[in-house]
């Protein structure tokens, strides 16, 4: 039997894809590509100045403390989670524009002072201390940037969620493929290892230049959506929302429950692997040169490129209808929950670590095959890419009401950032044993 209060819910849910329907019906289909296409733009922005951070690996631990990486992650993290907590509370008051203009300003800026205090500063740690202050802007930027363009495109039509999180695996490929390139001009020419390590802040710089070159041009990309908000607000005002009465935050919690432990899960998780336990996981082939450096750190970008590659190509997948319709949320939250068997596959892959001299390796991990490795990393950059993406397209379908959008994007934005931060507190506890 049907109550009133389900009836009641059956009608709002109507309401809201009728009015999701009519607001999209502004746009042809030209225009909705369009709108595609600046999201994911969009989406690169709000993670290239942390990927700028975490891939040149090498250049981190050459100048800077060893726990450099790991405590850049969590101030990052810390920085964007602390936020949310301010946008889920007030953020309902604050300008858009301002919002979005005052993040890009501030990765701007803080993509230039980095590269200056390597410069200025000689002493480790006190460099490594203050490199966190800018990073930390960094992610306390994302943590105002990422949940605004989140509520905006799911306004716009949900596939523009995905194409944000498409931007953020683009993000990461962006700066590894420099990595790449730069790696095999130095391998090609032959340079000795005293000149590599000269040669390790240019190609770092290289990074930084280019992440706050692509900032610049973002501020054109985001005057260019201006004109669609305009347009997306004046429809919505067509409609009798205005006295809707906005829902309490536990009530917009409890209808995106299942969404938000989803996004939780799936970034914890992934923050807690990536980078720290895949970095040591050898190439068993040659095992003995591993601990040498003699591989010259390819094996450990083929890793970290193959994870950029397939979590990027696991982010789009849900453009095809097959790879969006065969998930629903429940069954994202099981696979999501299920992803927790990678920690055991990867630290089997991992560990215990070889113990080389110049003729041979004893012991090593407990899995030694190569090829195991690569397909462990394929699954698990898939499942990271594919199981978000669907989660935040399908998140805004829980919500009833349009006025309780902006609250709903500001939670599952604070829920994916406090995966990332308590995933973060796990790779710094991780990274122990491996440091040893």
């Amino acid at each position: 039997m049907i109550t009133a209060q389900e009836t009641t819910e059956c009608k709002l849910q109507i309401d809201t894809v009728q009015q999701t329907e009519s607001v999209q019906q502004v746009y042809d289909i030209r225009t909705q590509k369009q709108l595609h296409r600046i999201f994911i733009l969009l989406g690169i922005a709000s993670l290239l100045p942390f990927n700028c951070v975490i891939v040149p690996v090498d250049f981190w631990l050459a100048f800077y403390d060893p726990i450099f990486l790991s405590a850049a992650s969590l101030s990052y993290s810390a920085g964007n989670w602390l936020v949310m907590i301010y946008m889920m509370l007030k953020g309902y008051k604050n300008n858009t524009n301002s919002l979005v203009l005052t993040s890009l300003i501030t990765w701007l800026i803080s993509l230039i002072i980095i590269p200056i205090l390597h410069l200025i500063i000689s002493n480790v740690m006190v460099k490594t201390i203050i490199t966190l202050i800018p990073i930390t802007l960094c992610g306390i930027s994302n943590g105002l940037f990422f949940p605004t363009i989140l509520d905006i495109g799911c306004q716009l039509g949900p596939l523009n969620a995905q194409a944000i999180m498409a931007g953020n695996g683009i993000a990461g490929l962006i700066p590894q493929f420099v990595l790449i390139i730069i790696k095999a001009i130095i391998s090609i020419n032959h340079i000795s290892q005293d000149k590599y390590n000269d040669t390790l802040f240019y190609q770092t710089l290289i990074y930084f230049i280019l992440a706050a070159g692509y900032i610049i041009f973002c501020f054109f990309i985001w005057t260019k959506l201006q004109r669609y908000i305009k347009q997306l607000n004046r429809q919505i005002k067509s409609f009798d929302q205005d006295d809707d009465e906005k829902s309490s935050f536990k009530q917009v919690f409890k209808m995106i429950t299942i969404p938000s432990i989803n996004i939780f899960t799936i970034f914890l998780i992934s923050m807690a692997i990536f980078p720290t336990i895949i970095a040591p996981i050898p190439f068993n082939s040659y095992a003995k040169y591993n601990k040498l450096g003699h591989d010259n750190g390819w094996w450990n970008i083929g890793m970290m490129t193959s994870f950029m590659i397939f979590d990027w190509v696991g982010r789009y997948m849900p453009v095809f209808k097959w790879a969006n319709a065969c998930l629903n949320l429940k069954a994202c939250m099981i696979l999501a929950l299920s992803r927790l068997i990678f920690f055991v596959i990867f630290l089997l892959e991992a560990l215990p670590k070889y113990v080389c001299d110049d003729k041979n390796c004893e012991k090593g991990p407990i899995i030694k095959s190569d090829v195991a490795t690569i397909l462990t990393m394929i699954t698990f950059a898939l499942s990271n890419g594919w199981l978000s993406s669907v989660t935040m397209m399908k998140y805004s379908s829980c919500v009833n009401k349009k006025n309780d959008s902006q609250l709903a994007a500001n939670i599952q934005t604070f829920m994916l950032n406090s995966g990332l931060f308590v995933g973060g507190l796990c790779s710094l506890a991780i990274a122990i044993p491996f440091s040893k």
